[in-house]
């Protein structure tokens, strides 16, 4: 940021309105409001501004994935992964991907939908039920994906309630275990 400081160069009106972008862009980002704000106005990738396409959801649904797996699931932000998973499977994606020649796009859209909340808590994940549900449109294949994926979520949620539980179980029957023996 600083090679672009205006001090660094005099009379470049180029260079000194990049400085103000980039300081503008820090502020917004650095502000957890501000950055909320800018998030929920312009979606992941800015897609509001273009017009949606089959093809286009898919590739933001596409890069959206790639980057939630380069994160590390401990700093995911649940609430704006579950607004942009949302965005992707809104009504007008539905609509957008209706009718018998579209069902192969609406499928992958479907997976790669799936695929990225992986990382989304079950209350979150519930949420997205009705739009996925929407999106597939009866397809009896994305239909029976959507249901064996929230069975397994729904299965994953209830363990990792309980393990807690199990390991303060086991932690004390060991203490007891080995208190009788002791004896």
């Amino acid at each position: 940021m600083l090679k672009y400081h205006p001090d660094r160069h005099d009379n470049n009106d180029h260079l000194t309105e990049h400085f103000r972008e980039i300081q503008a862009a820090y502020e917004t980002l650095s502000d957890p409001t501000r950055r909320i704000e800018y998030d929920n106005e312009n979606g992941f990738t800015g897609a509001k501004k273009r017009v949606r396409t089959p093809q286009s959801v898919l590739s933001e649904a596409n890069r959206l994935r790639n980057y939630v797996q380069t994160l590390n699931r401990l700093s995911i932000d649940q609430r704006a992964l579950e607004f942009h998973l949302r965005q992707l499977i809104s009504e007008q994606t539905a609509y957008l991907l209706k009718g018998p020649e579209l069902l192969v796009p609406r499928q992958e859209l479907i997976h790669l939908v799936l695929d990225t909340s992986w990382f989304l808590s079950y209350n979150y994940l519930t949420k997205l039920h009705d739009d996925l549900l929407l999106v597939a449109d009866g397809d009896p294949f994305s239909n029976e994906l959507i249901a064996t994926v929230m069975k397994q979520r729904k299965l994953r949620h209830t363990q990792e309630r309980l393990l807690p539980w199990l390991v303060i179980l086991l932690t004390g029957l060991l203490c007891w275990l080995m208190y009788e023996w002791s004896l």
